[in-house]
Parts: structure tokens; sequence; C-alpha cells
């Protein structure tokens, strides 16, 4: 649900992430804020990466980040310049929480 409204976003725009546990991993590849309102937590389906940055000027906050024991990093950010991470839980990663 998350990298679907990700996908259909434009650059600059902001993603609001509704309360409620969300399970899947991500890759946000534009310029945008995603905007975790209370209670919004991402868990990790897979291995990996829970979120993936590849794209610069990208703000992400507050939301909790589960890795559920799968998931390596919380968040692996490649090409990111301007990224902030603010706000944000990390919980239960296999590796660390940021990469």
């Amino acid at each position: 649900i998350i990298q679907e409204a990700i996908d259909a976003a434009n650059a600059g725009s902001t993603v609001t992430v509704n309360a409620g546990t969300y399970t899947e991993n991500i890759t946000i590849n534009k310029a945008l804020k995603l905007d975790g309102l209370s209670g919004s937590k991402l868990q990790a389906a897979t291995g990996g990466n829970l979120v993936t940055v590849t794209a610069a000027n990208v703000n992400i906050d507050p939301i909790t980040f589960d890795g559920m024991g799968l998931a390596d990093f919380g968040i692996n950010a490649s090409g990111a310049d301007g990224l902030i991470v603010d706000g944000n839980t990390f919980q239960n990663f296999v590796l660390t929480n940021v990469n």
C-alpha cells in the first residue's frame, strides 16, 4: 500500500502513512516526504532492506520500522543527498538500523 502511494506520487509530494501496521519492503526513488501519523508502523515482508532510498531530498518521519528479524537494514541509502530521517523508531534488524 505504501509502495503504491510512493509510485503514484509526484516528486516533491508528501505521502502520508496512516496509523496501522504495513508489511512490505519499500523503495523511494524520487524526492518526497514520507510522513507517518501517530501509530504508523512498517514491518519487513522479506530480508534485505526494509526501506531503500535512491533519490535526493527525501524526508522520512516519524514511523516505527520493524525488521521482524528478517531485514538487514531499516534504511539503506545510496545517492540520497539531503536525506532526513527524524523521529523514527527502529527495532529488530539483523545488522543495523541505517546504512
